[in-house]
């Protein structure tokens, strides 16, 4: 079976797109420690989540990155949404390439979805060349999957629970607080998502 390298924040979207692939590549979960807020719980979350999906995690710390880039955007923080147009790490996904191919990977798995593209609907298309790049400087055949990319972050929830995922396992607040916070920009897409879905929201939120 093929192999691939699965960029894996604890959060759904990246481990839907894992379970998503698992019938056609063995798969290794990285996850990159980059300062975030909440990255214990982040952590916590993926390790969880890993177990349940009998994967491998490698975890990468690289949270000295984060004092190169405070101060140069509005908030003190990386964000790790590729929506973002403002410290978005797109350096990551070109990290985890090289790690991958390293490996004798074929492919990078990213949950990235069609949501995420609202901002910039140019991302779709860098983490697309990153890969045919990476294929043609190494002279491979080298992937970057990304099965929910025209798909909504609400069917995305959807094909979760079709699948019966736990979802209550995964992390999406980016602030340090052991429940979701609940007002961080990210609770807010994760609760418009369960609503819009139509489905039981089984996360805990501190408001």
């Amino acid at each position: 079976m093929k192999k691939a390298i699965a960029l894996y924040s604890g959060g759904m979207d990246s481990a839907l797109a894992v379970q998503k692939m698992k019938s056609d590549y063995q798969i290794i979960g990285a996850f990159f420690n980059v300062g975030q807020p909440g990255v214990d719980y982040q952590l916590a979350s993926a390790r969880r989540l890993a177990t349940w999906q009998d994967i491998h995690l490698e975890v990468f710390d690289l949270s000295s990155l984060k004092n190169n880039f405070l101060g140069l955007a509005d908030k003190n923080q990386i964000s790790m949404s590729v929506g973002n147009t403002i410290n978005c790490p797109f350096g990551i996904f070109g990290l985890a390439s090289t790690y991958a191919i390293s490996r004798r990977a074929n492919a990078l798995v990213a949950g990235v979805h069609k949501d995420d593209l609202t901002v910039s609907q140019h991302a779709g298309q860098f983490l697309k060349n990153v890969a045919e790049d990476a294929s043609k400087l190494h002279n491979i055949e080298f992937e970057m999957c990304l099965p929910f990319l025209n798909t909504s972050k609400a069917d995305v929830i959807r094909y979760g629970i079709e699948i019966n995922f736990p979802l209550g396992y995964t992390r999406s607040c980016s602030e340090s607080n052991e429940h979701h916070c609940g007002s961080c920009d990210e609770c807010k897409k994760r609760k418009i998502a369960f609503s819009t879905a139509g489905v039981n929201d089984p996360t805990q939120y501190a408001e």
